[in-house]
């Protein structure tokens, strides 16, 4: 890379940056707004509408949904990222457990980027799709697992189809049962 901003090579080893050229890394470079956090606090919550994506530069964002731990990223990982694509509610809860920085691209800025048909819009919803299509696969595969029958059959087995009768299991039971319709 030779371009001469501070976070061209960080950012442009980054999987949803693939694929940019100097310039065009430059032209996202320009719209990421840095934040600091501190543990505690909230980069957003289950519900709220989706504004930005983020990535995060140190320390570590913990994701959840309701009391299920579902992640924990650190330097190097995005997360929100479908905000860019849509407006919808967020999918989940971000909430920061170790003090550090985070780069916002905010869905307006990316819009703009967008109208203006400059490539690295494009580049990066490519990126974003190839993302997005490897978790759905990863998901596909975890349901499948767990509702398969050898799982039930199996109260040993790593599936989550046999989580004991604890309080702390019941949003993992819920969901299970929400996605049996797998099993018809």
């Amino acid at each position: 890379m030779t371009n001469s901003h501070p976070l061209a090579v960080h950012f442009g080893a980054l999987g949803v940056f693939r694929g940019l050229d100097d310039d065009e890394l430059l032209d996202v470079l320009r719209a990421l707004q840095p934040m600091s956090m501190q543990p505690g606090q909230r980069i957003f919550e289950l519900g709220e509408r989706g504004e930005a994506l983020y990535v995060v530069e140190r320390g570590a964002v913990g994701i959840s949904v309701d009391s299920l731990a579902l992640a924990r990223l650190g330097a190097g990982e995005v997360f929100g990222e479908l905000a860019l694509i849509d407006s919808a509610p967020r999918s989940a809860t971000a909430i920061c457990v170790e003090a550090g920085t985070l780069y916002r691209l905010d869905k307006v800025s990316f819009d703009a980027l967008r109208a203006q048909l400059r490539p690295a819009a494009f580049k990066i919803l490519r990126n974003l799709a190839a993302t997005v299509a490897e978790r759905l696969r990863e998901t596909n595969e975890q349901i499948a697992l767990a509702l398969s029958p050898a799982a039930s059959e199996n109260p040993s087995s790593e599936a989550p189809t046999s989580l004991t009768s604890a309080p702390e299991y019941e949003p993992q039971r819920a969901l299970l049962s929400r996605l049996a319709f797998w099993r018809r």
